[in-house]
């Protein structure tokens, strides 16, 4: 909780509220530096491996020494053809699902991402997108589960680089409440 100032037609009212928390971590793979990233601080394991994997990684083992996270990675296959099917009325389901945010209804400030496979839903939220998407792309290895049949669920715009995450793992269906950029189509 911190104080911030709200100014309101020249009216000025101080506020306690709830602010998400944003840090910048490094992601080092193999002794180099992979990535920085700004992000909510938790769940980083998760993103390290979603991170990772989105790349065509596999991380064979995390270790979370805050802000640096340190991984043993090697290159990995994903991406599997599927003759995945998902009815309509469950794409709705899912995205009022991803809306229902705990941290976002307090701050306003983070993005939601669902994975939904085999009747499993997970789900992670971050003030950045991309970590959103990479933690529940996490979720997903650690629960091993098929990225060919399943659909990412979205609070947030859909930018090339979530498409790009979503088709370097070969999941087939993304929805979203939000918009969709030029360059994600």
């Amino acid at each position: 909780m911190i104080v911030k100032i709200k100014c309101l037609n020249e009216d000025f009212e101080e506020l306690e509220e709830y602010v998400a928390e944003e840090v910048m971590v490094r992601i080092i793979g193999n002794g180099s530096l992979v990535s920085e990233l700004y992000c909510s601080p938790s769940n980083l394991e998760f993103l390290a491996v979603g991170h990772l994997a989105s790349l065509g990684y596999l991380v064979d083992e995390v270790k979370v020494e805050f802000p640096d996270i340190y991984v043993k990675y090697r290159k990995g296959t994903f991406g599997k053809p599927s003759d995945f099917k998902v009815g309509i009325d469950k794409i709705f389901e899912l995205v009022r699902n991803v809306t229902k945010s705990q941290v976002w209804e307090i701050t306003s400030a983070t993005h939601c991402a669902l994975l939904y496979s085999d009747s499993k839903h997970l789900k992670c939220e971050d003030v950045s997108r991309s970590c959103a998407v990479d933690k529940v792309i996490g979720m997903a290895v650690a629960n091993n589960i098929d990225f060919g049949k399943s659909v990412l669920a979205l609070t947030c715009r859909i930018s090339e680089t979530i498409v790009r995450k979503a088709a370097n793992l070969g999941i087939p269906v993304i929805a979203t409440k939000g918009a969709v950029t030029s360059a994600g189509i």
